[in-house]
C-alpha cells in the first residue's frame, strides 16, 4: 500500500519545514566546529537544492523504510570504523555521535525530494510496522501520521556541533544565531513582541546551558577525545597516576611473539630525566643535545632514525652500522598507534624491520615515535642487540638533578637506612665532579639495599592518600610508604640520584601474560608499568657540548644503563579480572581487529582492498542514481497520481485476502466481479470500476465504506450459518 492509501483521512503532518537556508547555515556551523568545511558544504548544498529543484519522487511507505534502514547501516559501519580507529571507547563514542547529521543526512534528503506529506511516524518502529501489516491484513482501517523532521534534525546539527568544539565563544555564538532564526521563522504578524522575546530568552538560556555541558565534557573527557594531543604530550611529560589511568583497562595494547632468543621482560614506551612536584619532563637543553643534521631533525630533539629505502616497510636503525650488527633475538610487535604515538620497545632494540610507518624517530633519553602508521595498526620485527640502543646518550648532569623540595626527605629516608649522604646542592656536585669516583660495587649495593626495603616495608595499591602540599616522593617514602609503581620507580630515581648516581624515569608494559596458545604475550592496559633506569660505573667528564653553546657539559662515560624495577613483584596479582567469558569474547574481536588493519597496510592487500572498495562504491552508486533517475518526476501540485486518483487496488486486495479465509479462494479464471456476486456487491465493484476506468476522483473512504459492508454481511453470514449447524 502506498504510502498514505488509509481506511481514513490521513492526519495533518506534524511540525513544519524549516524556513530556507536555515539547515544548509547549520549544517555548515556543524563543519566549522568538527574542521569538516568540504563535507559540510556538499552536504548544505544538497539540503537547500530542494528551493531550486523542481523535481520530487513519490517515495512511499517501503522507500522511507528502506532509507531509515540505510541509515541504520552507515551508523553501524561508521561506529565499527571508529571503533577499529580509536584506541579508547569514550572518544569511539564521541566520535560516532558527532558524526550522526552525516549519518542522517540520508532520511532528510529523502524527506526534502519526497512529495509525500512527510516521513510516516511507523518508519522507526518495526513493531508498529508489523502491527500495521496486520491490520490491513485483517481489513482494518489504518492511519498513518506524517511528520516533518527537518527541525528534529535541526536539533542534532546543533548538539552534536559542540562535540567537536574549536572555540566556546563561537560555539555560544553559533547556537544563539541559529536558534533566533528557528524562532523568528515561527513568528507571525499578530505575535505579541513580548512573548517572541520570552521565547528568545528561552533560548539563550538554552544555549549558556548546551554550551556549558559541552565544556564540561571537554573538561572530563579531554584526555580521551583529544587523544592525538594528549600522545605528543606523553612525549614531553607525564604525571603520577597517568599509568594508572591505563591499568585500569583489561583492553589488549600490544601483543609481542618472540622469534628468536629471550623475551625482553619489558616494553619501554617513554624516558624522562626531570622531575618537578608530581610531574616527569623530558627536558633537553641546546646543551645537552644530540648534533642532529638539518636532514635528520623532526623538532626538538627528535631525529629519524636511518632507514634502508624510500617509501613503507622499510628498515630502520639507530646508527648507520647498526644494519651490519648481529642481533641476539627478535621478535613480532603487533599493536595500535596513533599519529605521532609511540612506540614500546625493548630497551636493548637494535633495528626495525619492515616497518609500515612513514618514518621512525628518536630522541636522546631512547623514546622512539612513529609517523604516519596506516590504518592505525601495525605489525614491526625487533631485533634485538647485546647492548643498550645507541639513541640514548650518556648520562648529563640533568640526570643528578633532585628538586629542593624533596631533599629533606630523602636525606631522611637515606639517614633511617643508615646510608647518610654528604650535603650535596648543585654547585657543590659540580665542584665535586673531577673527583666523584664511580664505584659500581656500592652502586650494586645501594640498589640491593633499596630492594629489600621497599619489598619488606611498603606495600603495592592503587588506592591513594596523598596529603596535599607535602613534597609526593617524600611523602611515599617517610609516611604513607604505599603506592603504585609511579611511585616506586620515582623514588627509586631520586634516591639513586641522591647517592650520585645519574637515572631517568621509564613508562611502558611488562610482558606477564601469555597467550593460551603460548605462541604471544598479551600485552592489556593493566600491564602499564614505570621503572628506573641507572647509569651503573663510568667516569664524569666535562665536554664541550655537540651543539653550539658557551657553556661545558658534564658527562659519565664507560658505565652502563640498567634497568632497576623496585616495586614488589605481586602487583600484576592486584590487577581487576573480569568476567571470563566477556574477556575471551573482548580479546577475540580486539586481535580479530588488529589482525585486520595490521593486513590491509601490507602493500599488495591494501591496494586490492581499495580497488574492492572502489568498484563496489561506483556500482552502487551507479545502480542508486540509476533507480533515483527512473522514479523522479516534476513537482506539479496537482495532488495525488493516478493510481491514487482511481482509488487503487489495494483495497480489494486485502478484501480478497480476508474473504478467502471465510468463504473460500476465488476459483482459477473467475473475475473479481463474479466472485462478490454472491454477496450482492454490485455497487461496490460499480464504485471500482468507475474510479479505475472512468478517471473519477473518487475518495477512499467511499471504497473502505463499501469493503466494511461487505464484511458485515460476510460476518452475518457466517454467524447465521454457525446457529443453523448448533440448532
Amino acid at each position: 500500500m502506498k504510502a498514505y492509501e488509509t481506511a481514513a483521512e490521513p492526519e495533518k503532518a506534524l511540525l513544519q519545514d524549516p524556513p530556507r537556508f536555515l539547515l544548509g547555515a547549520a549544517f555548515l556551523f556543524w563543519g566549522v566546529m568538527l574542521d569538516q568545511g568540504a563535507l559540510a558544504l556538499g552536504g548544505a548544498l544538497f539540503l537547500e537544492g530542494r528551493w531550486f529543484f523542481s523535481t520530487r519522487w513519490k517515495v512511499g511507505e517501503g522507500g522511507f523504510v528502506k532509507a531509515w534502514q540505510l541509515v541504520m547501516l552507515l551508523l553501524l559501519v561508521t561506529a565499527i570504523v571508529r571503533l577499529m580507529g580509536d584506541e579508547d571507547r569514550i572518544a569511539s563514542s564521541i566520535g560516532v555521535l558527532s558524526f550522526l547529521p552525516v549519518v542522517f543526512l540520508p532520511l532528510l534528503l529523502v524527506a526534502q525530494y519526497a512529495e509525500d506529506d512527510g516521513v510516516p511516524l511507523t518508519t522507526f518502529s518495526f513493531v508498529a510496522r508489523r502491527k500495521i501489516t496486520r491490520d490491513r491484513r485483517a481489513g482494518r482501517a489504518v492511519r498513518l501520521v506524517p511528520a516533518k523532521i527537518g527541525y528534529p534534525y535541526l536539533g542534532l546539527i546543533l548538539a552534536t556541533a559542540g562535540l567537536g568544539l574549536q572555540d566556546l565563544k563561537w560555539y555560544f555564538i553559533g547556537i544563539l544565531f541559529l536558534t533566533g532564526w528557528m524562532l523568528a521563522s515561527f513568528r507571525r504578524e499578530k505575535a505579541r513582541p513580548w512573548a517572541w522575546g520570552l521565547a528568545y530568552l528561552g533560548a539563550v538560556a538554552s544555549a549558556v546551558m548546551i554550551a556549558a555541558s559541552v565544556l564540561g565534557l571537554y573538561q572530563k573527557y579531554a584526555r580521551f577525545v583529544q587523544g592525538e594531543a594528549n600522545d605528543i604530550s606523553r612525549q614531553i611529560q607525564t604525571s603520577l597516576g597517568q599509568v594508572v589511568d591505563l591499568k585500569l583497562s583489561p583492553d589488549i595494547q600490544w601483543r609481542y611473539q618472540p622469534l628468536e632468543g629471550a623475551r625482553p621482560a619489558r616494553l619501554r614506551t617513554a624516558v624522562y630525566n626531570t622531575f618537578a612536584l608530581d610531574r616527569w619532563k623530558a627536558r633537553v637543553k641546546t646543551a645537552f643535545r644530540t648534533k642532529i643534521s638539518q636532514e635528520r631533525s623532526v623538532g626538538g630533539d627528535f631525529e629519524m632514525l636511518f632507514s634502508d629505502g624510500v617509501g613503507m616497510h622499510q628498515n630502520h636503525v639507530y646508527e648507520e652500522g647498526d644494519f651490519l650488527k648481529e642481533a641476539v633475538g627478535s621478535g613480532i610487535l603487533r599493536g595500535r598507534l596513533g599519529e605521532s604515538d609511540l612506540l614500546p620497545v625493548p630497551t636493548k632494540a637494535l633495528r626495525f624491520e619492515a616497518v609500515p610507518v612513514e618514518s621512525l624517530e628518536v630522541n636522546s633519553l631512547g623514546t622512539t615515535q612513529v609517523t604516519g602508521p596506516l590504518f592505525d595498526s601495525i605489525a614491526v620485527r625487533i631485533a634485538n642487540g647485546r647492548e643498550r640502543m645507541a639513541g640514548e646518550q650518556d648520562p648529563s648532569i640533568r640526570d643528578l638533578e633532585i628538586p629542593e623540595g624533596e631533599l629533606e626527605g630523602i636525606d631522611q629516608f637515606w639517614f633511617e637506612q643508615a646510608e647518610p649522604m654528604p650535603l650535596w646542592d648543585e654547585e657543590e656536585m659540580i665542584a665535586r665532579m673531577e673527583s666523584l669516583e664511580m664505584d659500581e660495587d656500592r652502586e650494586l649495593r645501594l640498589w640491593a639495599k633499596l630492594q629489600q626495603v621497599f619489598y619488606q616495608d611498603f606495600r603495592y595499591t592503587l588506592n591513594l592518600k596523598p596529603k596535599r602540599g607535602e613534597p609526593a616522593i617524600s611523602f611515599f617514602l617517610n609516611e604513607m610508604k604505599a603506592g603504585h609503581c609511579e611511585y616506586f620507580a620515582s623514588a627509586s630515581a631520586l634516591l639513586l640520584r641522591r647517592a650520585g648516581i645519574a637515572t631517568r624515569y621509564c613508562v611502558g608494559f611488562a610482558m606477564a601474560e601469555k597467550s593460551e596458545d603460548g605462541g604471544e604475550w598479551i600485552i592489556r592496559g593493566k600491564h602499564a608499568h614505570a621503572w628506573a633506569q641507572a647509569y651503573l660505573g663510568g667516569t664524569w667528564r666535562l665536554e664541550q657540548p655537540e651543539t653550539p653553546s658557551k657553556n661545558l657539559v658534564w658527562r659519565c662515560r664507560g658505565g652502563r644503563w640498567v634497568d632497576i624495577d623496585l616495586t614488589p613483584p605481586d602487583w600484576l596479582n592486584q590487577m581487576s579480572q573480569s568476567d571470563r567469558w566477556k574477556q575471551r569474547l573482548s580479546d577475540w574481536w580486539q586481535m580479530l581487529r588488529q589482525d585486520a588493519l595490521i593486513l590491509l597496510g601490507k602493500p599488495l592487500a591494501g591496494k586490492a582492498f581499495k580497488v574492492i572498495l572502489w568498484v563496489l562504491g561506483f556500482v552502487f552508486m551507479a545502480w542508486l542514481l540509476r533507480q533515483i533517475w527512473r522514479s523522479r518526476r516534476r513537482k506539479t501540485g496537482e495532488g495525488e497520481e493516478w493510481l491514487e486518483r482511481c482509488g487503487t487496488q489495494d483495497y480489494f486486495g486485502n478484501l480478497e485476502r480476508w474473504l478467502a479465509k471465510r468463504i473460500g479462494p476465488r476459483p482459477p479464471g473467475m473475475t473479481f466481479g463474479d466472485y462478490l456476486e454472491e454477496y450482492e456487491a454490485a455497487e461496490l465493484i460499480a464504485v471500482y470500476h468507475q474510479a479505475r476506468y472512468g478517471g473519477q476522483q473518487t475518495h477512499p473512504r467511499r471504497l473502505h465504506h463499501l469493503a466494511e459492508k461487505l464484511k458485515g454481511e460476510v460476518r452475518e453470514a457466517s454467524s447465521n450459518e454457525a446457529a443453523v449447524r448448533r440448532g
